[in-house]
């Protein structure tokens, strides 16, 4: 795994895509924070970061298949997949290794945004604590984002069909969570409710450390890191 992961995470900063996704994120991360945060005479006093990293979710769901498009896909269409599919290797192993590069991905970008709320913390007096949890809620959302783009990615072996499909799921979950508010059917609203991976990361921007957010986003991750997992399990018993 490690072998998978220290390899993966070399290939994201050897070729454009990992300093893309990070240059992309910073400077879209940063126009929302100057709007919503500098005004034209200044700091403004309701400065609140938190709600910059909320309104940053929306972007950085078009974000996510930059970094898992080509996971799997790629390798599958090259025929490299053969190395570890005819190895005695764990596939549990190879989906792990990649999703914990990408995660690290991930987080030396959010690392690299603290320089955002470093500036508040100079101009004024910003809320540490909701701060604090919104950065672990995106770094969860982030993650579980990750794990369905690799999944899809697993799924094909075309990079290009991997990222429509990934914007696409991403699209309608985020449609799906606008949708909640405004059906009444307990049904629908309940499984509606259940897909809203962006949606239930407000509840981190308003500094609350919920345990149901967490479990939410941890199930669905390791969900997704099994199918995943079992997916190219089947190929390699099937010789394909």
């Amino acid at each position: 795994m490690n072998a998978v992961f220290k390899r993966e995470l070399r290939a994201y900063f050897s070729s454009p895509m990992g300093y893309v996704f990070v240059g992309i994120f910073m400077l879209v991360l940063g126009l929302i924070f100057l709007v919503g945060n500098i005004n034209g005479d200044g700091y403004n006093s309701s400065a609140d970061f938190a709600m910059t990293l909320g309104t940053m979710a929306t972007p950085f769901a078009f974000l996510v298949p930059l970094l898992t498009m080509r996971s799997f896909s790629e390798e599958r269409r090259l025929k490299i997949d053969q190395l570890y599919l005819t190895s005695p290797l764990p596939i549990y192993k190879v989906v792990l290794g990649k999703f914990f590069a990408a995660s690290c991905v991930l987080l030396i970008t959010l690392l690299l945004s603290v320089i955002y709320p470093i500036i508040l913390a100079v101009l004024g007096s910003p809320r540490a604590g909701e701060i604090f949890t919104s950065y672990i809620g995106f770094y969860l959302m982030g993650c579980t984002a990750m794990a369905v783009g690799l999944l899809i990615s697993a799924c094909t072996q075309s990079q290009v069909v991997a990222a429509v499909a990934t914007f696409g799921v991403f699209f309608l979950l985020m449609m799906g969570t606008q949708a909640v508010s405004m059906i009444s059917a307990g049904f629908l609203r309940d499984a509606l409710s259940a897909l809203a991976l962006f949606g239930r990361f407000t509840e981190f921007t308003s500094g609350i450390l919920g345990l149901s957010p967490i479990i939410y986003y941890i199930t669905v991750t390791a969900a997704c890191l099994f199918v995943t997992a079992k997916l190219i399990e089947r190929r390699r018993w099937s010789g394909n």
